[in-house]
Formats: structure tokens, sequence, C-alpha cells
């Protein structure tokens, strides 16, 4: 199943992800004077520049009362406060042209590598979102592209489940220091915090290495005080304890068939990374060829991996 928002909206429907009531969770109209307050603040400001702002997002903003209050709890419920971060989130969507992405503009390999990826609720009945770390391959050419297949990510998932709550499960196997990307992390936690207030429920780290727990302590100050009990460190064996067996990737022990990696998974349209560099980013050829090597081993092994998982499965039914 390819991460598209078409892809992350069956997950939503098969398994009734924005159906709050009835995962338990409890709405509250007690804020709803402040968010009337928020809302009318933040319409009057959008008067003033229309041009700065997303359609999309002002049609959220006049209709969907949640949306206003994620960012009315985020600032304590201080309608100044909460004004000026709305504004300052759907500014920032609009420049960076969220609304706008779409899983065939980034490159096949993005996909087949698994480095980040939609699937199915944890326990709680949160849709989940998996980070591979060691998928993660790092040249400083791409970073911007990895920065904005994230925020694709969040934004596609955030949107399709009307902000119901996402657990970031982070798979730290074969990492070490080498894997270590600082600049992303980062930047990962200040866009969940200033953009999708909310709209984490649950960050789990799966087998953190000791080695990069100082970087998660540097990490750790950028999460509001609030908010820093939704990170859990997990070992390996226990994350069936958040995520049912049936539900979770191979990979970490489960059952679940929903493809996640490799072919199976590429939108239709999406370039080679040697195109993506070369024509989408304007790159040299020599550069794009040499990007294109560093992706091409990992993403054949990953490949492979699924394939002989595939068969052993099929040879498993006919035993």
């Amino acid at each position: 199943m390819a991460t598209t928002q078409e892809a992350v909206r069956v997950l939503v429907d098969r398994y009734n992800i924005t159906n709050v009531t009835q995962r338990g969770i409890k709405v509250t109209n007690k804020s709803a004077h402040l968010v009337a307050e928020v809302r009318e603040k933040f319409l009057r400001e959008y008067e003033k520049e229309k041009d700065f702002y997303h359609e999309k997002d002002i049609r959220k903003v006049r209709t969907d009362d949640w949306y206003v209050k994620r960012f009315l709890l985020a600032r304590n419920r201080d309608v100044k406060e909460s004004c000026q971060m709305l504004v300052d989130a759907l500014k920032w969507k609009k420049s960076e042209g969220i609304h706008d992405l779409v899983g065939s503009y980034f490159p096949e390999e993005q996909f087949k590598l698994s480095s980040m990826f939609v699937y199915a609720p944890d326990k709680e009945g949160n849709i989940t979102i998996y980070f591979r770390v060691k998928y993660v391959i790092k040249h400083p050419d791409l970073v911007a592209t990895l920065k904005k297949f994230g925020n694709y990510i969040l934004q596609i998932t955030d949107e399709e489940t009307n902000g119901a709550g996402i657990s970031v499960i982070a798979d730290f196997a074969d990492t070490g220091i080498q894997n270590a990307e600082v600049d992303l992390l980062f930047d990962a936690i200040s866009t969940i915090r200033n953009y999708f207030p909310f709209g984490i429920n649950h960050i789990i780290l799966v087998d953190l290495p000791w080695v990069l727990r100082a970087v998660w302590g540097m990490a750790k100050a950028w999460v509001p005080h609030n908010r820093r009990k939704l990170v859990e460190f997990v070992a390996r064996q226990d994350i069936h304890k958040i995520v049912d067996r049936q539900n979770l990737p191979d990979f970490l022990g489960g059952c679940c068939t929903i493809p996640y990696g490799g072919s199976k998974v590429v939108p239709v349209g999406s370039p080679t990374m040697y195109r993506f560099v070369s024509e989408t980013l304007g790159f040299s050829e020599k550069l794009a060829e040499k990007i294109s090597q560093m992706y091409k081993p990992a993403a054949e092994a990953v490949e492979a991996e699924l394939n002989e998982k595939e068969w052993y499965l099929k040879a498993q039914r006919l035993l």
C-alpha cells in the first residue's frame, strides 16, 4: 500500500479511526466560547492578507471546532497566543506548499526503503507512523527533501484522521551514532510542536541505543513540558503491548500483511532517484548518479527481503 492520501483514507475507513467516541475519548464543549473567540480573531487577521493562506485550511478553521481547539490547548487557552500560533501554522503550510504535495512527487526509492510509512493502528486506535532509522540515508542535498517527505506524511495522516491522534514509532534496529541525524530530529519535533499541536498521542522509541540517549536529551528540550509523557522507551520484545501483533509490521515481530516497502508501495508516477535529483531538484547528472547509487543497494536489499518473506508465507500456506 503506497503512502498516499488515498491509501491513508483506506486505513482510516478500514479501522474506523476517526470515530473518537467509539474509542472511548471524551469530547467536551467547555472551551466553546474560547474556540469562537480564537476563530473570530483569526478570521479578522485572515481578511488582511488572504494570499498567505490556503483555502483548505480556512475551511477547517470555519467549520471544525477541534481543529481550532488544538491550538487553544497548546497555548493553555490563551486566546491571543492561540490565534498567533494558528496564524503562523497556516502561513507555514501555505509557504511550504503542504497541500500541493502528492506521493508521486517523491522518488520511488523513498517508498521502497520504508524509512517512513503510515500503518495500522495501535491498541488505543491511533493510526501509526513508522520510522525505520537505519533506512534514513543521509546526503546534504537531500535533507530538505527528507523534511518535506516527513511534512507530507504528517499532513495527510493528520488530515485524514481529522486530528484523532497519531502514534509515531521509531525503530532503532541496527543503528548507532552514525545514524543520529540531529537536524532531522529537531526539525520533526519542531514541526509537530508548532504546526500539528495535539496531533501526536505517542512517540515510541524502540531499542534506542544508549549512545543516542544524549541526542534524545537535547531533543527533549524541544518538547512542551505538558507533552513529554508522550515519549516512551520500549524494548523490541515489548512493542506488542502497545500494538497488537496482527497490526504490527513483520520487522517488529508482527503478522500484519499490509505492504509497507518495496515496489508494491511506490505511487504511480513516482520518478527514480536519478530523475528526481537531476530533473526535479535540478542538480548535475554526476550528483544524481552518486545519490542514486547510495540508495540503490538498500532499496534492492529491502525488496529482496520482502520477496523472500512473501515466498515463505506462500510456501507455508501450501504445506
